[in-house]
């Protein structure tokens, strides 16, 4: 008997929550807002054969992000490097996996150079892919290290 007013009790709570009114509507006509925005036409694509469209913001400064992944990937290889160095002075890593972190640093390096031959080419969006690439690779040489 207990268990069935709790039931009926959460039951009207949940009727109750159900019915309660709405502060806003969620779905809203993008259409209707790129007008209201004044977003120029340039910046609005269409997607697919819909008639939906959406903004895209095309004043990303590829430039800075490529600077800001190349700084980033040159301070994680930096910081693999001195873990490397702790753990062989320390001599609390093999040989073998002192290697493969060696390879992979290697890796990683040749890939940072790459990334800023590329920025200073001006190919951006490929030397931000290889600053990512090269701040994997010395993420993994950190795991190996342990």
């Amino acid at each position: 008997m207990r268990g069935g007013l709790i039931l009926m009790f959460i039951a009207l709570l949940l009727i109750y929550g159900c019915k309660s009114e709405n502060t806003g509507s969620a779905i809203v006509d993008v259409n209707k807002e790129i007008e209201k925005q004044g977003i120029p036409d340039e910046k609005v694509i269409s997607v697919n054969n819909t008639n939906q469209s959406y903004y895209v913001n095309t004043t990303i400064d590829y430039s800075k992000e490529a600077k800001m992944r190349i700084n980033d990937a040159k301070e994680e290889i930096s910081k693999t490097v001195i873990l490397l160095k702790i753990k062989v002075d320390k001599k609390l890593i093999n040989s073998r996996n002192k290697q493969k972190a060696d390879k992979l640093i290697n890796n990683a390096e040749i890939l940072l150079s790459k990334a800023e031959e590329s920025y200073n080419k001006g190919l951006y969006e490929n030397s931000i892919d290889l600053a990512v690439e090269a701040k994997i690779k010395s993420i993994e040489a950190k795991s190996v290290i342990g």
